[in-house]
């Protein structure tokens, strides 16, 4: 037997047919209870009826038995025969929304009675179901339904138990639980698709809103019906989403057409689900946690290769993912305006190069961006297979040695062809990817981070252990930095390019509360800091790849998690203050800020062991020298309002792990502190930039206007300079603390404002 089967978009056909195999019963029962007025509740054929809003509820959860889910079918079965054959409508051989609804409320629903605006709604699902129009329901209609029961009654069954997988309410499901949840309700409504004719209807959303509406409603429950709840709460992003995926007003002209449709949808069902369940908390716990990770964007990048527009058209448009986007951050504090902004701006410096920044005839994401960003991609799971294959020990970590031995023995170029690509281009791209991941992984300042995600900064760092979490973090930021390197470079960087980065990036990280709306155009600083206090720095025109990845590593520790974690627990400390700055959180009283920092010093900067021995070893008076050196040359505030805000905290922890990596990397007797050899050996990396402020040009002068600023704190005038030439003959010039090169800081931070 065939049916007639209406639905245009095709994320309705998911929720309807879900309504329709999940509440059977509930269509069927109550339309049977149009019966005449000779037929009495007493009647054995009826009684059944009386439980119905109940197990409704019932079946919702998950709590309803096999046997009383058959059991509910066929008493809908023998009602709706019985009723078809033994009652008269105000129609011929048909009945009208009003001769049900008058029928259920006066002879069996006298608790759970069906509203004028859910009878509506039924004789629209009813069309949508059977066909015919939406104001009678025919007697051969139901007929069809009774038909219709028998086809989905053990797949009713079926579903019931994974139905609370389903609607969100599974407390600690298995990830593969939701796959066979959802299988299992793709193979329900695939047995519906398969036995129905599609034709054009105007059933819409808004409909299957409001039929929603009506079932809370008529169920009666305690709680609120959870799937009306969902489905209220985010329709206008379930609409948004199937404008995506579906398109708008899209036509399909086989029954191909409306499967692959379905599919889609039900791909972004089952992606909702599980971000619902294991995607919301801390993604690099384990490996398992990050293969979910994985496998939850790869089916992502197919859904959206395999959606409509991207097939039929070649892309989808900026104006639907604007209205996504919208739509999902209606409830957030952030300004989707700038996320709209930001993300086209990386498809037109990541993924799209060749437009050199031509934006142009660029009207939406395009297959080709797709294909690059999936490249992108493939480049951070290689690296991924490479660090969960590696063998660690029983502590989950594992020695430089060992980690050098297993580069050496990774068959990159095999797995990228095996696994990763087909094409030879996109071959040779990864492994240059990988080789660049080599270096980084190789060198003799690797980046290492603690379980908290800081950069660990110390004297000898090859002796640091690597773990599988520090590795799995170090790719991540190996990605970002790369996308940094690729989008603005192609291959270095210049202060131009990190202008253009900041830009493109301004309005997003201001809404974020990264960047600081006062400071303009940061690219320049940004450049300085990568150029000249990173590990590999070494001062010259440009940025390269290592430093860029060392850069974006010391903000994501330094001036993310580091800078936030004190702030907090600063206003734990009670040293907030009932004013906020300018990013809307508390100013500090700044004796709380002072006395906390050197009290937790080394809970604050437990990445950071040399500065933390360094400080424990001051005394009151040098305390104060180190905080007032510090805060010279990070404050944004006033340094007379006896209070600190969140721009001077973020700025004082980079330049702390700026100083750490200075001491570290030129401390080479491991005294603690830079003698006069050690300070030139890191002159030449601010040769540039002391050229620039220096009042004389020449190299070996420079070089000393350096060693002069790096003891002396400031910049040498005659007077000066003559003093520390003959101190430095005769007397001997001592040390350089960590104190000290704060002080160059302040110099440096001066001396730029100038530019």
């Amino acid at each position: 037997m065939s049916f007639r089967f209406s639905i245009r978009k095709t994320v309705e056909i998911l929720l309807t047919l879900s309504v329709i195999v999940l509440t059977s019963c509930s269509d069927f029962l109550n339309e049977k209870k149009q019966e005449p007025q000779t037929i009495e509740l007493k009647n054995p054929t009826f009684v059944c009826l009386r439980t119905l809003p109940e197990k409704i509820n019932q079946y919702i959860e998950g709590t309803l038995a096999s046997a009383d889910i058959r059991e509910g079918v066929d008493c809908a079965k023998e009602s709706l025969i019985y009723f078809k054959n033994k009652t008269r409508g105000a129609l011929t051989d048909a009945y009208t929304v009003e001769d049900v609804r008058n029928f259920f409320g006066k002879y069996f629903l006298k608790r759970n009675n069906v509203s004028p605006e859910f009878a509506v709604q039924l004789f629209k699902m009813k069309k949508v179901i059977l066909g015919g129009d939406e104001k009678s329901l025919t007697k051969t209609e139901i007929q069809k339904l009774v038909d219709l029961l028998d086809l989905v009654k053990e797949d009713a069954v079926l579903l019931s138990p994974h139905f609370p997988i389903l609607i969100g309410k599974k407390i600690h499901p298995e990830w593969e639980g939701v796959d066979v949840a959802v299988e299992k309700l793709r193979a329900t409504l695939w047995v519906l698709l398969r036995k129905v004719d599609l034709v054009n209807s105007e059933y819409k959303i808004d409909d299957l809103k409001k039929f929603f509406e009506g079932l809370n409603q008529f169920t009666n429950s305690p709680q609120s019906f959870s799937i009306y709840q969902k489905v209220d709460k985010n329709m206008d992003l379930i609409k948004a989403a199937k404008t995506l995926v579906v398109g708008e007003g899209t036509r399909f002209d086989n029954i191909q057409d409306w499967e692959e449709a379905l599919g889609t949808v039900l791909q972004i069902y089952k992606q909702g689900l599980r971000y619902h369940y294991f995607m919301k908390n801390e993604v690099l716990r384990d490996p398992k946690n990050l293969n979910q990770l994985i496998v939850f964007i790869e089916d992502t990048l197919q859904i959206i290769e395999e959606s409509l527009p991207m097939r039929r058209h070649g892309e989808i448009s900026f104006a639907v993912i604007d209205n996504l986007i919208d739509k999902v951050m209606a409830t957030s504090a952030i300004d989707s305006e700038a996320v709209n902004a930001t993300y086209k701006k990386v498809i037109l410096r990541l993924l799209d190069p060749r437009r050199q920044g031509d934006a142009r005839g660029l009207n939406g994401f395009e297959k080709r961006h797709l294909v690059a960003l999936k490249q992108e991609w493939k480049s951070y799971r290689l690296h991924q297979l490479f660090i969960n294959q590696l063998a660690f020990d029983s502590e989950n970590s594992i020695g430089r040695s060992e980690l050098l031995q297993a580069i050496s023995t990774f068959e990159a170029k095999t797995y990228i062809k095996r696994i990763l690509s087909s094409n030879s281009l996109e071959q040779e791209a990864l492994l240059d990817s990988w080789i660049q991941g080599v270096k980084f992984l190789e060198s003799s300042w690797p980046v290492v981070f603690n379980t908290e995600g800081k950069v660990i900064i110390v004297n000898r760092p090859l002796t640091l252990r690597q773990t599988w979490r520090s590795l799995s973090r170090w790719n991540l930021m190996r990605s970002a930095a790369m996308a940094l390197v690729h989008g603005y470079g192609p291959r270095l960087l210049g202060v131009d390019d990190l202008k253009r980065w900041y830009a493109d990036f301004q309005f997003l990280g201001e809404e974020l509360k990264v960047f600081d709306k006062r400071s303009g155009n940061s690219g320049a600083r940004s450049f300085n800091e990568a150029n000249l206090f990173t590990f590999s720095a070494n001062g010259n025109a440009v940025v390269d790849s290592a430093e860029a990845f060392e850069f974006v590593s010391l903000l994501a520790s330094g001036g993310g998690i580091s800078a936030e974690a004190i702030r907090l627990d600063m206003i734990q400390q009670g040293c907030a203050l009932p004013e906020l700055d300018i990013f809307e959180y508390p100013w500090l009283n700044e004796n709380c800020f002072k006395q906390n920092l050197r009290k937790k010093i080394d809970h604050y900067f437990n990445n950071m062991p040399g500065l933390v021995a360094e400080i424990s070893k001051l005394n009151s008076i040098e305390w104060d020298s180190f905080y007032s050196n510090l805060m010279a040359a990070s404050r944004v505030s006033s340094p007379k309002g006896g209070k600190v805000e969140t721009a001077d905290l973020r700025t004082a922890i980079m330049i702390l792990h700026y100083t750490e990596i200075l001491m570290s990397v030129y401390d080479q007797n491991s005294s603690g502190g830079l003698d006069l050899e050690e300070v030139r050996l890191a002159a030449p990396r601010f040769l540039e930039f002391m050229k620039s402020v220096s009042p004389v040009k020449w190299e070996l002068l420079v070089e000393d206007f350096f060693v002069y600023l790096a003891f002396k704190g400031e910049k040498p005038d005659r007077g000066g300079y003559t003093k520390y030439s003959f101190e430095r003959l005769f007397v001997g010039l001592g040390e350089v603390s960590r104190g000290k090169i704060l002080r160059v800081f302040k110099v440096l931070k001066d001396e730029a404002a100038k530019k």
